[in-house]
């Protein structure tokens, strides 16, 4: 081949080589996939002419290496990583570091030009093109770096000229080139002969492994007639072999059954053969009967059996000889009852082998028997104990039994009340029609269908008032009815007298309760009054204080001022001075005195204003932080609410210095389109409502009669440790 030189870049043309033709027609033609074939060619392609590169993630890890990356790549020093710019060389990670955080980050592809490296001593320039790889937006984004030769427009260098040749060595070299290609041409005759004779041995070659393919074709198949005959011989004898083991098991499964069967249940049994001999049973008879496992084989009649029967044989003689089951009642040595059955033993071809025999407990079935005849007994003499007269009817109304209580209501005899018709009968003693037809309601066909409950007062001369009790019930599997008929005159007499009581009684309460509210009413009226009358008569004093003592007092200060000015003695001078300051002192807690009596300031500025002016004196004057907060407060609220919400506070501020301790105090003025909201809250100590809040003080009473009289809803909460909360609700539109 020719070598062309370009630069630092070598490009190799290889030469053309003769390749001998094959002989298609005689060889088997196998298609290629396109897919696959496609593929073939790019992996040839992709590992001669791609170039080196490297696929990243987003985390600069790499991936995969692609092609020889060692001119970019070394391994550093300490433990081993796959980080990008730790396996690249440090010059070249120093100049793509940023171009390749920018292609992750953008996402878009980057071409780094005039990268420098060193291959042993020189420098050279790659080009680096950083490339996304696309995918499913599920997966995560992966980078494609490729390093290259830098482009550079670079041309072959021109060949230098020949000499010229002059004509007879022309000539002779024109010679020795047909010398040089026709022994060229005779070589390559040679070869392709040499080619021909080695296609013609192949050709025959092949024919051989042919005719040898058919001979082991036909071996194959005699083989898999001989397999398939095996194949039909094993599998007849694996049927026969499954059945067998089919039978096996069956046997196995019904022997275990069986076993089981005679071990876990709960039933004593027993089973002989026709000589009487022991064949089977369970555990529960080897107690009961005295048996032993060593006893399978011996006659029944070498045993002594454990229950109340002498001789057990001539039962089972009969049984064998009759074919039928007796049932005998027997006792064991515990003396529970155990039903003796014997039936005969029959195979599955109706042939009669022995016998079983079953013992029964009805222990319990007895008991029950003898309890339900106690019972019967104790019910009986308890239906003749009783004070209630009790007669049960048969379902044509006949009498079948009455205790003694009804007898004596009704002063007859028991041989004259028995089978005598029972509606006949109370209709001749109390005169009660109809009965007949009530009995009727509760009896159905043939079941029952109810209860029955009435009053009869007699109409004969004999005044009886009778409670009549009637239910249908069922006795012996036939329908009877059961009566309790009371004598109940006494008791209707005492309840109508009971009755004119109680309702005398309840006028005198409803004329008691009428003077008790009328009462009530007069007292809540004299309270208004009284609240009335007492805030006119604070107005009336805090007016007479203002104007009249502290108009003196000041005009009092003012002539001791007029006094101080004019010259005098020293002495004089400071008893003026100390007389001043004494009425100035009182005329300050006159002042103080008219409003805490009326606060003027709640007429003229209003109710937020007032409460903000007693909160404030109220910190001052007990050193505690107090805050206060208004919200939509109307400019003129009623003077009723305006009050009552006024006296509230200042008592709960009371209250707050009295149980409270030194604590921070909240006050709350909220109002609405149709009421005004008070809220005093402090964080003391509090107080448990259960246990220590057992009374009301006057205080309380009259916070609470105060919201009353405004129409509106007190409320007071506290827990031990989480302070107290008073709260007032007053309407605006309220009529005292």
């Amino acid at each position: 081949g020719s070598l062309l030189s370009s630069g630092d870049t070598e490009y190799v043309t290889p030469a053309r080589v003769s390749v001998p033709p094959v002989l298609e027609e005689h060889l088997p033609l196998r298609g290629w996939p396109d897919l696959d074939l496609q593929r073939a060619a790019d992996r040839i392609v992709l590992a001669r002419f791609t170039p080196p590169g490297l696929i990243i993630d987003e985390q600069l890890n790499v991936l995969q290496v692609r092609g020889q990356t060692a001119s970019f790549i070394q391994l550093p020093a300490g433990s081993v990583t796959w980080n990008l710019l730790r396996l690249l060389r440090e010059e070249v990670a120093h100049q793509v570091r940023s171009p390749i955080e920018r292609a992750i980050r953008d996402n878009v592809p980057v071409i780094i030009e005039n990268v420098t490296t060193r291959e042993g001593s020189a420098e050279v320039e790659i080009q680096v093109d950083v490339l996304p790889i696309t995918a499913l937006a599920t997966r995560t984004r992966c980078f494609l770096i490729l390093f290259q030769a830098a482009r550079s427009h670079t041309h072959l260098p021109q060949l230098p000229s020949l000499p010229l040749l002059s004509p007879t060595e022309s000539e002779s070299l024109s010679v020795q080139l047909r010398r040089d290609l026709e022994s060229t041409r005779l070589h390559l005759q040679s070869l392709v002969e040499e080619r021909d004779i080695h296609n013609q041995e192949l050709v025959s070659a092949n024919e051989e492994i042919q005719s040898a393919n058919e001979e082991l074709q036909s071996s194959n198949e005699e083989l898999e007639t001989t397999k398939e005959e095996l194949q039909s011989s094993n599998e007849e004898l694996q049927t026969v072999n499954e059945e067998l083991q089919q039978r096996n098991l069956v046997l196995l499964q019904t022997g275990n059954d069986l076993s089981n069967l005679l071990t876990s249940v709960n039933i004593p049994l027993l089973m002989l053969t026709s000589d009487l001999e022991i064949r089977q049973f369970t555990p529960p008879m080897q107690r009961l009967l005295n048996i032993r496992p060593s006893d399978v084989g011996r006659s029944i009649s070498e045993i002594r059996l454990q229950i109340s029967i002498e001789n057990i044989e001539p039962l089972l003689h009969d049984v064998l000889e009759t074919l039928g089951t007796r049932e005998v009642e027997v006792t064991d040595r515990d003396g529970r009852w155990h039903l003796l059955r014997i039936r005969p033993y029959r195979t599955a071809e109706n042939r009669i082998e022995g016998l079983v025999v079953v013992l029964v407990d009805i222990h319990q079935l007895r008991s029950s028997q003898q309890e339900l005849s106690d019972a019967r007994d104790f019910a009986s003499s308890v239906v003749e104990s009783v004070p209630v007269a009790i007669v049960v009817i048969n379902r044509d109304c006949t009498i079948r039994s009455v205790n003694t209580a009804f007898r004596e209501l009704t002063r007859m005899p028991n041989r004259e009340l028995i089978g005598q018709s029972l509606p006949d009968m109370v209709g001749h003693l109390w005169g009660m029609d109809g009965f007949l037809d009530k009995l009727h309601e509760i009896m159905g066909e043939n079941h029952i269908t109810g209860v029955l409950e009435f009053e009869h007062v007699s109409t004969t001369a004999r005044p009886l008032t009778l409670l009549i009790k009637a239910q249908a019930l069922l006795s012996d599997s036939n329908q009877v009815v059961l009566l309790a008929l009371e004598d109940i005159t006494t008791r209707r007499a005492a309840e109508h007298l009971l009755a004119d009581q109680q309702h005398e009684l309840e006028r005198k309460i409803e004329s008691a309760a009428r003077t008790l509210d009328q009462t009530q009413e007069e007292l809540r009226g004299l309270t208004s009054h009284l609240f009335n009358a007492q805030e006119e008569e604070r107005q009336h004093v805090a007016r007479e204080l203002h104007d009249d003592v502290s108009q003196r007092l000041s005009l009092l200060e003012l002539m001791l001022e007029s006094a101080q000015a004019s010259p005098t003695s020293t002495g004089r001078l400071a008893e003026i001075e100390t007389l001043r300051s004494q009425l100035q002192s009182l005329n300050t807690d006159v002042r103080q005195i008219s409003h805490r009596l009326h606060p003027a300031i709640l007429t003229d500025l209003g109710l937020a204003s007032a409460l903000r002016a007693l909160v404030d004196e109220f910190g001052r004057r007990e050193a505690m932080p107090v805050t206060f907060v208004s919200v939509n407060v109307p400019e003129l609220p009623p003077q009723p609410a305006t009050t009552a919400l006024y006296r509230i506070a200042q008592e709960a501020l009371r209250n707050v210095v009295k149980h409270a301790g030194k604590t921070h105090v909240k006050v709350l003025l909220e109002g609405t389109a149709a009421a005004l909201h008070l809220e005093i809250l402090d964080l003391g100590q509090g107080f448990d409502p259960e246990t220590e809040f057992t009374g009301e003080g006057l205080g309380l009473v009259s916070m609470k009669e105060r919201a009353r009289l405004a129409g509106g809803n007190f409320s007071i909460t506290s827990a031990l440790g989480r302070g107290t909360t008073v709260a007032v609700d007053v309407p605006l539109d309220h009529h005292a």
